[in-house]
């Protein structure tokens, strides 16, 4: 399931929340932009992922950590 239309980074393992009113998933999004050389971004695999929550349409898009670390997934 995309939750946007991208080709530049990998959103991974969406879970609505238990009212269907938010979307988690993770995002390597924030570490492919950190990389400076598209070389290095082109090794930013989904274990490099910051967890995002969505509303259920996929709007507003609130990341919630920010990647130091592999964090792995959202729930």
């Amino acid at each position: 399931m995309a939750l946007t239309e991208t080709k530049e980074f990998g959103e991974f393992n969406p879970v609505f929340s238990s009212d269907g009113q938010q979307i988690a998933f993770s995002s390597n999004k924030a570490a492919i932009q950190r990389f400076k050389n598209k070389a290095e971004a082109d090794n930013v695999g989904p274990e490099w992922t910051d967890i995002y929550v969505a509303d259920k349409n996929g709007n507003i898009i609130r990341q919630l950590t920010d990647t130091k670390a592999i964090y792995g997934l959202p729930c």
